[in-house]
């Protein structure tokens, strides 16, 4: 009996009597075109090339699906930087209008739910339904957030609106 060829790239093999040593994928820039997962600071897409990127694979087919950027170490330190700049406003933010943005979020997720779903699929290998199940699940720790405001009350609570506290 002939052993047969592998069908997936990145999966093990077989071969007479087991498995053999996992195939390696083929670099993606000579397998296919696709799409660069950019990273996102300060509400921008970074549009420079990376230095340096990796395949992200479909887990139902092994095949590349997309291409995501490493960061470099000078992009990680603006990043924390540009966290950093932006925390003293959202923390002076108050707490209504910060509810107010975690809905608008969730309003969101739950309009791009099969959308999200269908992405889990891709990147997980879980069934559209359990897929389905995962995004419902997030919904409800956005949802669980959205209450906090209710959750911090108690003899007194900061800034519950501007230069309001109680």
């Amino acid at each position: 009996m002939r052993p047969k060829p592998a069908t997936q790239r990145g999966r093990r093999r077989e071969v007479a009597g087991g498995y053999g040593p996992l195939t390696p994928p083929e670099p993606c820039s000579t397998v296919c075109a696709v799409n660069l997962v950019q990273h996102h600071v300060g509400g921008a897409a970074a549009t420079a090339k990376p230095e340096r990127s990796g395949d992200v694979f479909d887990p139902a087919t092994g095949q590349v699906a997309r291409q995501v950027a490493f960061a470099t170490e000078a992009e990680v330190d603006s990043t924390v930087a540009a966290a950093r700049e932006a925390f003293p406003a959202w923390r002076d933010t108050p707490v209504t209008r910060r509810q107010r943005i975690l809905f608008a979020y969730r309003e969101l997720v739950e309009r791009h739910r099969d959308d999200l779903a269908k992405l889990v699929v891709s990147e997980h290998g879980k069934t559209l339904d359990d897929a389905r199940g995962e995004v419902s699940r997030g919904l409800e720790v956005i949802e669980f957030a959205c209450a906090i405001p209710h959750l911090l009350k108690g003899t007194y609570s900061e800034n519950v609106s501007t230069s309001v506290d109680t």
